[in-house]
């Protein structure tokens, strides 16, 4: 054992070394990772030429977002070797969490190299050219994944976001969400410190009361707990069917609906036929364009009903799509799309909408009301 390459020559600390991977080998996969930190820590200190030590302390840092200690740890393992496609990436990821994009496209293009065809390489490498306003590379990248791999639904996300048509790929943000539902509310709240709920709740009281509310893109009910003991009937959509599961747990919901929101304002008979306030939080970051769901909204809102929804900023004139997948809008599209559909802008409020890689998203709240 004391000979493999990387562990230390004494053989007690040879004996402790492999009983620590074993450990944290089964630790990281039950992703206890609370767990795995002081093990890892010690793995590296008693065997710091062992590089799956320092794979593994990457991977622990990475996910209690100690990001750079995952690069320190990732760029240690690709210099210990040997260097592979798996080495490179998680160092990428690393960079890219810390936002050195040039550095992360650099190791990416190394990894391509043991790997030319991964898919998840390629996309990671398009969001790294994507984050440094490099939209034609990266369209290029995800449209030769979208085309090797045609079940690949964020590639073609990305693909569509970044043509004329602007348009998401439903499939992707359903895949999305179904995914992310056991842990969202955890997720979002606690590590992305999101409180955009509570705010939107509180910024609506003025106004109250609310007969009825419609709350679109509903996810897991948050808008509703906030809501919770103030309004009676609230009605909820989402694309998501796992989404829908959760919200339906929570008990404050009239009735749920499963599909598209535009869809659903259109045409669903579980709809009533207006409201006196209708919520989208963190709705148009997934689906890019305003004109048909701000179209749609202003048919069901009462005559003096309220709509509150959020942004992701842009500085741009426009709509940008952002190497996180998601959707930036400038307030200049914004306020022309609602004045188009007869809807005034009562307050507009900026605050960070969340943290992404423990670093502040702008956004915006509007609050508006039929003319």
């Amino acid at each position: 054992m004391s000979k493999s390459k990387g562990f230390p020559k004494n053989p007690v600390q040879a004996l402790r070394a492999q009983e620590l991977l074993t450990a944290l080998q089964q630790l990281t996969a039950a992703n206890d990772w609370k767990r795995a930190a002081p093990l890892s820590l010690e793995l590296t200190r008693i065997a710091p030429e062992l590089t799956e030590a320092h794979d593994i302390m990457g991977r622990v840092a990475f996910q209690t977002t100690a990001f750079d200690i995952a690069e320190t740890c990732f760029e240690r393992a690709v210099a210990l070797g040997p260097v592979n496609a798996m080495r490179l990436h998680a160092w990428a990821t690393a960079l890219i969490a810390r936002g050195n994009f040039k550095a992360a496209e650099k190791a990416l293009e190394r990894a391509l190299v043991f790997r030319p065809k991964d898919a998840q390489i390629s996309c990671d490498l398009a969001d790294a050219y994507l984050a440094q306003d490099r939209s034609s590379d990266a369209f290029k990248l995800f449209r030769s994944v979208a085309k090797q791999n045609p079940a690949n639904s964020y590639a073609r996300h990305m693909l569509s976001a970044l043509s004329d048509a602007r348009q998401p790929d439903r499939t992707y943000v359903t895949n999305l969400f179904d995914s992310y539902a056991p842990m969202f509310d955890q997720h979002l709240t606690g590590a992305l410190h999101y409180r955009i709920p509570e705010i939107v709740a509180e910024a609506v009281t003025p106004y109250s009361p609310f007969a009825s509310v419609l709350d679109l893109g509903c996810g897991t009910g948050l808008i509703a707990e906030a809501l919770k003991g103030k309004y009676a009937a609230i009605d909820g959509v989402d694309l998501s069917p796992r989404m829908i599961e959760k919200a339906t747990e929570r008990g404050l919901y009239r009735t749920l609906t499963t599909g598209d929101c535009v869809d659903a304002l259109k045409a669903s008979a579980e709809l009533a036929s207006s409201y006196d306030l209708i919520a989208a939080l963190d709705l148009l970051i997934y689906i890019g364009p305003a004109e048909d769901l701000f179209q749609a909204v202003a048919t069901k809102l009462s005559p003096k009903g309220l709509f509150v929804f959020t942004t992701e900023a842009a500085d741009d004139t426009g709509i940008i799509i952002r190497s996180s997948g998601r959707f930036a809008h400038s307030s200049q599209y914004i306020r022309s799309c609602l004045a188009a559909n007869g809807l005034a802008v009562l307050d507009q409020q900026h605050h960070t909408i969340r943290l992404e890689h423990e670093k502040p998203i702008p956004g915006e709240v509007y609050i508006c009301r039929r003319n």
